[in-house]
């Protein structure tokens, strides 16, 4: 047992030697894993940087030294405007006598009376100054990007690419392309955060987390406009592949069932008011007139892909370029008229030439768009 003991003590000696004479190996931190001491501390610091960066292109608009111009002002300002006089005066603002021979505001998706920071505004006093407005904007659009960062964190991505992320989401094409349609700012502003709270509650299986789910999309699907329906699928789409894409999928769709029932019962609270009125209203109007053929003739064309790499290729946004994409008179003399017509600025859709450099040559020739 003596030898024993002394050969094991030799030995133990022999390697402490070895280990003085050699280097420690660099030890890198797992990808993903954050530098700072907590990984609360490292989330609020990318949302203190996004704060800041956010002010620099946001600034013209929030000092008033510009604003947001067409729909914004004629269509969306006078509804918040009449919102505001009606809470001073002590009325409901349910019903109008401003429109045709009277409108009901709670029908109409453009009200912004179901809009939690616009209500807000209005409840502060009779009037409300553009640069009040434009400021709620960009204020959804902050939010929005919190959501993305929030995802990100939840993940354990790292925070340069959720605050590159996140302000590719509030400055790019169809953010800046769109700024003057108020109602749909606030949906595409609302889908990330929902899109978090739905990510979370499927990963811990709570409740609680349903319940703000549910909060949240109920709050998007008042919206009531295309980027609230297309931001819904992509919501159902997301639960689906969660439970498709899991090892243990029987077991984490069990597991997920009450919190997603929490979710929906919550979401049916917030939204079954405005949604139903909404509909009836739609119902006397000519919208439904317009046949699925001619909605999709005046849709996006395929071609507007073009501008995911190329910054406003077909003139949308210049002046001294006459318009020349589909949907267009240059278009339509060659090609045919399809009928309907996009705004020039609906084919935003830049992310940079970079950008799809990237995908093409790590996403899909090295296959990593396909990796988990």
């Amino acid at each position: 047992m003596t030898l024993t003991l002394l050969s094991h003590v030799s030995r133990a000696q022999r390697n402490a030697k070895r280990c003085a004479a050699e280097p420690e190996p660099l030890r890198t931190p797992p990808l993903g894993r954050s530098p700072y001491p907590s990984p609360r501390a490292a989330e609020g610091v990318t949302i203190a940087l996004f704060a800041l960066v956010f002010l620099v292109p946001a600034y013209p608009w929030l000092s008033g030294a510009v604003t947001i111009p067409w729909d914004a002002k004629s269509q969306f300002f006078p509804q918040l405007q009449f919102l505001a006089s009606s809470i001073a005066r002590g009325e409901w603002p349910w019903w109008t006598p401003n429109v045709f021979a009277g409108w009901p505001q709670i029908s109409d998706p453009q009200s912004l009376m179901f809009s939690p920071l616009h209500l807000l505004l209005a409840g502060l006093g009779p009037s409300v100054s553009l640069r009040a407005f434009d400021a709620m904007s960009f204020a959804y659009l902050f939010l929005g990007g919190i959501g993305i960062i929030l995802f990100f964190h939840d993940r354990g991505w790292h925070g340069g690419g959720a605050l590159v992320a996140a302000m590719a989401f509030a400055f790019g094409g169809s953010a800046s392309g769109r700024i003057q349609h108020t109602v749909q700012i606030i949906s595409l502003a609302l889908f990330p955060l929902t899109l978090w709270l739905v990510a979370r509650t499927l990963d811990r299986a709570s409740w609680r987390a349903g319940l703000a789910a549910g909060l949240m999309a109920g709050l998007l699907a008042i919206g009531r406009d295309q980027v609230a329906l297309l931001s819904l699928y992509v919501l159902a789409a997301y639960v689906f592949s969660h439970w498709l894409t899991r090892a243990d999928g029987v077991a984490s769709m069990r597991a997920s069932f009450q919190p997603l029932v929490a979710a929906g019962a919550m979401a049916a609270i917030i939204a079954a008011v405005p949604v139903v009125t909404t509909a009836l209203l739609a119902a006397r109007s000519n919208r439904p007139e317009i046949g699925y053929a001619s909605a999709a003739a005046g849709s996006l064309h395929p071609v507007h892909f073009l501008q995911f790499a190329f910054a406003d290729l077909f003139g949308g946004m210049d002046p001294t370029i006459e318009y020349w994409a589909p949907q267009s008179q240059i278009w339509d003399a060659a090609w045919g008229s399809p009928g309907l017509y996009l705004s020039q600025n609906m084919g935003l859709l830049y992310a940079g030439a970079l950008t799809f450099a990237v995908l093409i040559s790590f996403g899909l020739i090295r296959g990593l768009a396909f990796a988990r």
